[in-house]
């Protein structure tokens, strides 16, 4: 056998392993905020409002497809709405066709353009 196959082959291993204990402390850190953030959010107010969005379609846009991928917002929503029924707040999801950044919160008036 190689000497020079033995040590590649160690090393590698090495690296991998390396590589994925960040990976997996990266994670726990994101969920971990996640966690955080949704029970402030949870315990601040009675209901919570959150936008469908349309993720696999945002993603094509390449520059914006790693920080979207990053955010983890599938899971984040999952957190807010089981601590919200957890404690019997409401969690009201916007369709992503909703003209919500269009629509007067005070008077209800639509902008057309």
């Amino acid at each position: 056998m190689n000497l020079r196959k033995v040590k590649g082959s160690k090393n590698r291993r090495k690296a991998i392993y390396k590589l994925t204990k960040i990976h997996e402390k990266i994670s726990n850190q994101k969920h971990d905020f996640q966690h955080k953030v949704s029970n402030r959010l949870i315990s601040e107010n009675q209901a919570i409002a959150v936008e469908t969005l349309n993720i696999k379609g945002l993603k094509k846009n390449h520059k914006l497809a790693q920080v979207i991928s990053d955010s983890a917002w599938y899971s984040f929503v999952l957190k807010l709405t089981y601590k919200a029924e957890w404690v019997g707040k409401t969690i009201l999801k916007i369709g992503m066709f909703e003209p919500s950044s269009k629509t007067c919160n005070v008077c209800g008036y639509k902008l057309k353009n």
